[in-house]
Formats: C-alpha cells, structure tokens, sequence
C-alpha cells in the first residue's frame, strides 16, 4: 500500500523559509531540498519563491546530485512584492537528487514548500 506523508523542505527549519544566501557567479548554490537517498519512492516537491527586494531579481534553480550541478536548471526573474511564485509543482525525485538556488540579491529571495514523501 503506498503511503504519503507531508513534509518540510529538507533544509528548512521548523517550516520556515529558506533564504537563498549564494549568488548567480557563486561555484554553488543555497540547498533547499535533498531528497531521500534511495530508489524505493520518491519526494515529490513543491517549491514556491518571494522576492523581498526593492526591484526584479534573477534567480536560478539548479536540480542534481550536488550544489554546483547546473545539468537541470530553472531560471526566472522574480518580480517584488508580489504573491509567491510557482518554481518548482510537484517534480518526482528521489536517489538524493538536490534542489538549490542562486539568486543576483543575496537574502532577498526567500523559498517555501512542502515535499509529499511517498513510499
């Protein structure tokens, strides 16, 4: 029987956001979810950003194995004071897969979301 369980993103504390602290030229990106390190199931992640700037933000969104992996990526421009954004709806991943950002204003995006763990 498969059973799904609602879980923070990996490297949020308590369900708090994730301030992307790594900038665009940085070597690595700001972890945000690492899913779980086997084959049996999979994470299915939801990721959502806010831009807390004064002005548009770039930002990208890398998916791989580690924090400088740019094989998968995601790029957009978040506008300010706006709603959060839609980055990342509901993406299978498993095998310790990672989620991280980058972004051109260090701490003025913050990343919410949630993980579906089913196994």
């Amino acid at each position: 029987m498969t059973t799904y369980t609602k879980l923070n993103l990996s490297e949020s504390k308590s369900g708090r956001p994730v301030p992307i602290v790594h900038t665009l030229g940085a070597a690595s990106g700001t972890p945000l979810h690492i899913a779980r390190g086997d084959t049996a199931g999979h994470d299915e992640v939801y990721i959502y950003a806010t831009n807390r700037a004064g002005a548009d933000a770039n930002v990208l969104f890398s998916i791989g194995p580690a924090a400088n992996s740019i094989s998968d990526e995601v790029r957009v421009t978040l506008a300010f004071r706006v709603a959060p954004q839609t980055i990342i709806p509901g993406w299978p991943m498993n095998d310790s897969t990672g989620v991280y950002g980058r972004c051109d204003s260090i701490g003025a995006i913050q990343v919410h979301g949630f993980v579906n763990r089913i196994d």
